[in-house]
């Protein structure tokens, strides 16, 4: 067999305007010249974050960055600094990727010590626990929006299980 028998021709506008259109987060590379594709296909990107590594900017419809605690926020743009990102795109591809979840690990990654063990009884989260476990305010007021997303209690759910 050959490679040809398991390649699938990939229609760059329709697949752009799937991508773009999905509920589920996720990250994909999209060239400069086929942005202006998604307006001429009337794509709805109103919830995407827009990273252009030409133009060393981010943007979105949202003011997300101002919600952020300052020190998440000041860590997130110096790992996405031009120079990180060009270093890389020449070795493993995954800057940007890396510099998101170095955000969420900072923001997210003490939920562990929210989970309370008691004889005899099941382990639960102490969501007052985990936002008290940050000694910025701005971080505890993030923190207080997390906790009425669904995907954050999911985490919060298989952690304990997977303790249990």
């Amino acid at each position: 067999r050959n490679l040809t028998e398991y390649y699938n021709a990939v229609d760059t506008a329709n697949m752009m305007q799937i991508f773009a259109s999905s509920p589920i987060p996720y990250l994909i590379g999209v060239h400069g010249n086929l942005v202006p594709k998604l307006t001429e296909l009337r794509v709805d990107v109103a919830d995407a974050v827009v990273v252009d590594l030409d133009a060393n900017t981010v943007t979105t419809e949202h003011d997300d960055l101002a919600n952020l605690p300052e020190d998440v926020l000041n860590s997130l743009k110096k790992d996405l600094k031009s120079e990180t990102l060009r270093m890389s795109m020449m070795k493993t591809g995954d800057a940007i990727s890396m510099a998101f979840l170095k955000a969420l690990v900072k923001l997210i990654g003490g939920y562990r010590d929210a989970l309370k063990f008691r004889p005899g009884e099941p382990i639960t989260f102490d969501p007052k626990a985990f936002v008290q476990s940050r000694s910025s305010q701005s971080t505890r007021a993030f923190l207080e929006g997390m906790l009425s997303l669904q995907i954050f209690m999911q985490v919060c759910l298989i952690a304990i299980d997977d303790t249990s």
